[in-house]
């Protein structure tokens, strides 16, 4: 039997903008044949917010995961963090979202993860790395002890390169997004400090990610289940 001890997704946001180097790492993604200043403008706002899906370069805003058959439990901004939205606030909570989702895991042993499209894997690395996790980067995939390369599944690929947005499968299984809102809708939310919003669709992608390896067939190893 394939078994999944815990769906993991993740919702990431631009760096902050006292982040040393950050002009450089966006005039870099500038289109060097522009001259008109307004459109210059423009498309160095479109760059900034892009990063927010560079793992080396964004910031994971918030984490959701379950595991087995278990509730959806979620770590990221909430009121009390925003200070002045520099790289101190930014660090302080990605630092209790890692810490939360690393104890997640080594209570699991070696477990057996699920996301899509590894999207999450990569940005948890990145942090981990950023943040000084060490002993936590030999665990993933690509590091020393390898060991969780077969033990992180991306369930995005029965389909390919032609995987669909994680959204159109969860209007094929029937099951609908907290509030309406989009990827491209959560950093607009995160600047309006709509964190609860932001969480709640963060959980929903772990219930549809759960749904969705279900349908493919994996069986979940319950909550009270340490066995591997």
């Amino acid at each position: 039997m394939s078994y999944i001890d815990i769906y993991i997704d993740i919702e990431t946001v631009p760096p902050p903008r006292d982040t040393p180097g950050l002009d450089a790492i966006i005039d870099h993604r500038v289109d060097k044949r522009l001259v008109d200043l307004e459109k210059i403008e423009a498309y160095r706002d479109i760059a900034y917010r892009n990063l927010s899906l560079t793992p080396i370069h964004g910031r994971i805003l918030c984490a959701a995961w379950c595991v087995g058959g278990g509730p959806v439990i979620s770590e990221g901004w909430c009121d009390s963090d925003y200070r002045d939205g520099s790289v101190a606030d930014y660090d302080r909570v990605e630092v209790r979202i890692l810490e939360a989702l690393f104890d997640t895991f080594r209570s699991r042993h070696w477990p057996t993860a699920a996301s899509y499209r590894h999207f999450d894997l990569h940005f948890i690395r990145s942090a981990a790395f950023r943040l000084g996790y060490a002993s936590e980067l030999r665990r993933l995939p690509g590091g020393p002890s390898d060991k969780w390369a077969r033990n992180w599944l991306d369930l995005s690929v029965g389909w390919g390169d032609k995987a669909p947005p994680l959204a159109d499968l969860a209007r094929h299984l029937g099951e609908t997004k907290a509030e309406g809102l989009t990827g491209s809708e959560v950093y607009p939310a995160f600047l309006r400090r709509e964190y609860d919003r932001i969480r709640a669709y963060c959980e929903g992608d772990v219930a549809i990610l759960r749904h969705v390896g279900e349908r493919m067939g994996y069986y979940s190893i319950e909550d009270d289940d340490d066995e591997l």
